[in-house]
Order: C-alpha cells, then structure tokens, then sequence
C-alpha cells in the first residue's frame, strides 16, 4: 500500500504510524512511483526490497526494523520532462458536457502566493511555481481533438494567467486548433483579478471563455489578513 498527495507529504510519520502503510511518496511521483513499482516488480515474491535501494527514491518514507525512514519531497524541475498522459486508459464516456466531450488540462503546478490554508502555497512545502510550455500544453489539447468532439476544456491551475506572454500564446493556439468549431472554456479554480487586463480578457473571449470564476479569497480584512491571502477586494 502506497499513498501520496498533499496529506503524506506533510505528515509521513502519522501515515507510517498505521501498519496498513508500506510506503510514503512525498511530492509529486512521476519519477518516484516507477522506481518504487521496479523495485517492488523484482523482489523476491512476498519480500520487501533492501532499504539500501528504497533509499535511494527521492521523497520516498518507510518503516526499516521499526524506524522510520523519510526522503524529502521530490520536485519535478521541468514539467516538460513528464510524457503525456495515457488517454486511451480513459472511459470518456463519463465526461460529457452538452453531449460534447470535456477534458482538464494541468498547465502549471505550485503557486507564488503564501495563504496559509493552501496546500500548494509558496508557505507549504509544495514546489515552486511552475508553468509547462505553451506548445506542451497545445500539443496535449490536439491529440485529443484529433479523437474526440471536445466541447470544454477546464483548466485546473491556481494561476492561469500570471504570466501575461505564457497565457496570450496558450489562448491563441487554442484559438488555433478550435478555429472551425464552438470550444467553451473555463478556469473553475479561479483567476487572480489583478492578472486580468483588458488584453487577456479580449483573449480570452476570442479563445472560448464565457465565464470567469474569480478567486477572491474572502470579503473580510481579518481572515485576508489571517489566511496571509493577497487583497483583491477592490
């Protein structure tokens, strides 16, 4: 049994604690989760790996005769060294929106900003802000489009438009791929409102984008103030 995610990756201990648990992977695991699967694929049926190997997993935590061992978490420096994902291990049946296929895409991981009840905050231990380049992301949108009637497109980032050049080029490409056909996009985690001029907007709306999810945060000076949240009340 071996858990990731936001939970392990801060409290290891509490999860190797329970007897249920072989194994923490700390961070993101695209590169540890197939190192541990190898190992685990060449021992001995019934045996665990030697630790001596299991150490050498970055973000990698376990329990060696009754102690507990723990990597730090494993960052992944350039997102573009990730393949793509494998879409045709997806039932895509279920995810249909006006009868048109829906897809999320990731464009970015981490965020710059300290609140304090984030998971991916620059004040946890997530990595550092990263944004995937435009034409990995493009060419992410355009093997699906080559398979499916894609009516929606919903990008999962805490910031998608930080980054003004990064996010005009994204937008235009789209604009691109889609340009004979009605695309509806949308960014449900929320846009920062002070990354929004009236260029990213018109972009924007040319791209596909008919409604904005704005991410505020809270109306209340005390809990911006509390939460270390920018504020963009205004």
């Amino acid at each position: 049994v071996v858990l990731g995610g936001h939970h392990p990756t801060l409290f290891p201990e509490k999860m190797l604690n329970s007897s249920a648990v072989d194994f923490v992977l700390r961070g993101e695991g695209e590169q540890s989760m197939p190192m541990l699967a190898d190992l685990l694929k060449n021992a001995a049926p019934g045996a665990m790996p030697a630790s001596r190997e299991l150490k050498k997993i970055n973000g990698i935590g376990f329990r060696n005769h009754g102690q507990l061992y723990l990597n730090s978490p494993d960052w992944i420096d350039r997102l573009e060294s990730n393949p793509m994902p494998a879409f045709e291990k997806v039932d895509w049946t279920y995810y249909k929106r006006r009868k048109k296929t829906a897809i999320t895409i990731v464009a970015s991981r981490g965020c710059p900003f300290p609140c304090s009840y984030c998971a991916v905050s620059s004040s946890s231990c997530h990595g550092r802000f990263r944004l995937r380049p435009v034409s990995d992301i493009l060419e992410e949108i355009r093997i699906q489009a080559e398979t499916k009637d894609i009516g929606f497109i919903d990008f999962e980032d805490e910031n998608l438009t930080l980054k003004k050049n990064w996010v005009l080029d994204l937008l235009t490409g789209i604009k691109n791929i889609f340009s004979d056909q009605s695309i509806e996009l949308r960014a449900m985690n929320g846009l920062f409102p002070p990354s929004l001029d009236m260029d990213i907007l018109l972009a924007m709306k040319a791209a596909g984008f008919k409604t904005l999810n704005l991410s505020v945060g809270s109306f209340s000076s005390d809990q911006l103030t509390r939460f270390k949240r920018p504020d963009v009340r205004k």
